[in-house]
């Protein structure tokens, strides 16, 4: 018997983390599908923190008061039948006198189950601003280092600690709360299982040797009803959690990648745009059309506008003032900038993974179709040196790629789009001037694309394919010629 006990609480212990592992699994899933489907708008409400959080702490709490609370559920629930099924068989009034226990224990925790559940939404909330504070004090660490003031990573970290932890303590002391109820129910009624064998004993319906038996099972039962009354509460508890992702879209499945309206000719028109926020103008009013086809220099000092307004042609910038009109109006929940532009920034983003897998972004292309543009964009020669070439894993902080190199990766990525608008937003600024000729030179001779070119550096070679320029100044009014 001691073997297939052993054996069964190994096998059990095995699917209980397999169990809970494919449960977190579905979580992340279902939880990265919503946040695949939100718009670019609603994303940015929050942090890319906050979605951290929602999928690695938040998971953390659910498995510790959520699943583990779950599968001790089960237990002590078949261990409340086992017995009761042995107290009916003794008498009837054990019975009776378990089951108003049984009402005890389970309603009278639950006075406490409100605060429990606040405590718990505080613990979430805790969680999510303590991963934010400290995601930026090491995204600051360079700077803290200039400044001779790395002790402030101990500070704002422990600082940001000691929040944590009085959220979690707060938790502990309701929980503790709980359970006190509940043992205090607990002990009551085991005494009156106590009471009422020895009151049958002494009617002559029961030996007396039977109190020693009901008392052990009254124990058993009742620390099983006390687990399963505090389980339930802290189950509840892990509400709110899910209530937070009640913001994400309820489709149960992704909404799907829509490609490129690459045979579309799309045209663009701004009337009288502007971007203001807080008494600050970001953007100042800018009226221009722009036909399909128009290669676009777009030139200002520092502070003009200029991303702004790549932000609002891409549809990431909500405007103040004005309309941005598109033709044909694309079909998309995000607007022009899901159906026709594909957007460069400065600064270029590497993902973690194979250089194939930031090229491709898990399409399907050919191995001759990469080299193209990595040649294109003179990087062919580099990647070719790599250990192993197309599959060596590479990663934003990567030292075997310079600044210049992650921007000419991230130009070749837009090569292999087939996007009818392409925007260029300072995206050759940590390239040789030679290079970033060549490569504005091939965008720019594309024959079947809208092109615009952000860049503060002038190269007059390249003038000549310029259709439209657009001067974002310090006046009221951009110019456009």
């Amino acid at each position: 018997m001691w073997l297939i006990l052993v054996g069964a609480d190994y096998v059990a212990n095995i699917l209980i983390a397999r169990n809970t592992q494919l449960v977190d699994t579905d979580i992340r899933r279902d939880l990265s599908t919503g946040i695949a489907n939100l718009t670019s708008d609603e994303f940015a409400k929050r942090t890319p923190d906050v979605y951290v959080s929602w999928l690695n702490n938040d998971l953390t709490l659910i498995n510790s008061q959520g699943m583990q609370v779950f599968f001790q559920l089960i237990e002590c629930v078949a261990l409340v039948i086992m017995t009761t099924s042995y107290l009916v068989i003794f008498h009837w009034t054990l019975l009776v006198t378990a089951a108003i226990g049984f009402l005890a224990i389970t309603f009278v925790p639950r006075l406490a189950t409100r605060r429990l559940t606040q405590q718990s939404r505080h613990v979430t909330k805790a969680n999510e601003r303590f991963v934010t504070q400290v995601q930026n004090t090491l995204a600051g660490f360079a700077t803290l280092t200039s400044f001779h003031r790395r002790s402030q990573i101990i500070t704002r970290n422990v600082r940001a600690s000691q929040k944590l932890q009085r959220a979690n303590v707060a938790y502990a002391r309701q929980k503790a709360t709980v359970d006190v109820l509940s043992t205090t129910v607990s002990i009551v009624s085991q005494m009156a299982i106590t009471v009422v064998t020895a009151l049958l004993v002494i009617t002559g319906h029961l030996t007396a040797g039977t109190i020693m038996s009901t008392g052990s099972l009254a124990g058993e039962l009742f620390s099983a009803l006390q687990v399963m009354s505090s389980s339930w509460v802290e189950l509840k508890s892990v509400q709110p959690i899910f209530d937070k992702y009640k913001v994400l879209k309820r489709a149960s499945t992704f909404m799907g990648d829509r490609p490129f309206a690459a045979t579309a000719r799309p045209e663009l028109e701004l009337d009288h745009v502007m971007v203001r926020h807080a008494q600050q103008t970001w953007l100042a009013t800018t009226t221009l059309r722009v036909p399909f086809w128009s290669k676009v220099r777009v030139s200002g000092p520092s502070g003009s506008g200029k991303s702004t307004l790549m932000r609002v042609v891409t549809g990431n910038q909500a405007i103040t003032a004005g309309q941005v009109r598109w033709r044909p109006v694309p079909d998309s929940p995000d607007g022009a900038g899901n159906s026709y532009v594909a957007y460069v920034p400065q600064k270029a983003f590497i993902f973690q993974g194979t250089v194939r897998d930031n090229l491709t972004l898990g399409r399907q292309l050919p191995d001759t179709a990469l080299l193209r543009a990595l040649t294109v964009v003179g990087l062919a020669h580099k990647i070719d040196q790599l250990p192993q070439r197309l599959e060596t894993v590479i990663a934003e902080s990567d030292a075997r790629l310079s600044g210049g190199e992650q921007q000419r990766l991230a130009l070749a990525r837009v090569l292999l789009t087939d996007a009818p608008v392409i925007i260029l937003d300072e995206s050759t600024a940590n390239v040789d001037a030679v290079t970033a000729n060549r490569i504005e030179r091939y965008f720019l001779t594309q024959p079947n694309r809208t092109v615009w070119i952000v860049s503060h550096a002038h190269h007059p070679e390249v003038d000549q394919f310029y259709t439209l320029s657009v001067n974002l100044g310090m006046s009221t009014q951009t110019q456009v010629s």
